[in-house]
């Protein structure tokens, strides 16, 4: 059985974006890759892992953005 998981990595700025993704999309990868195993192992079953990138300014002090990122972690439990 497959699972697929959609994830979003916020970022606060462009430059934090390009350097997240990496040259050719070569560290996003690596991040990917590395993630998509930890949870293989985790869950015993195949994942296929999309990362996504957002920038989202100032999104550490935004209240609502942070109390969704939270839920969104506790429906994934």
């Amino acid at each position: 059985m497959l699972t697929r998981i959609l994830a979003t990595i916020p970022v606060e700025r462009e430059g934090q974006k390009q350097t997240l993704i990496g040259q050719g999309g070569s560290l996003l990868k690596q991040i990917g890759t590395e993630a998509r195993l930890d949870r293989e192992r985790l869950l015993d079953r195949k994942i296929f892992l999309k990362l996504f990138v957002r920038v989202t300014e100032d999104w550490r002090q935004r209240a609502q953005f942070l109390n969704e990122l939270d839920q969104s972690r506790q429906a994934g439990e």
